[in-house]
């Protein structure tokens, strides 16, 4: 299996999205924390559930739109 993040950023983890086509244009890249990416990879090897969701995939992962104020 092979994660692809998008514009890597430093951060804190919060909420991702999962796609499993790209989600990014050109000119509109979405960006994704390392830390996001960490958790995400994390989860995979400990949880047989995502695991098997993911296996043999090639997941997008993004971070969530978080709503304007």
């Amino acid at each position: 299996m092979t994660v692809r993040p998008d514009t890597l950023l430093e951060g804190d983890v919060s909420e991702y999205a999962l796609h499993e086509d790209l989600v990014s244009g050109l000119f509109r890249p979405r960006s994704t924390n390392m830390a996001n990416v960490a958790h995400f990879m994390c989860e995979v090897v400990t949880d047989e559930d995502a695991w098997n969701r993911w296996r043999g995939k090639l997941p997008v992962i993004v971070n969530a739109d978080v709503p304007s104020r």
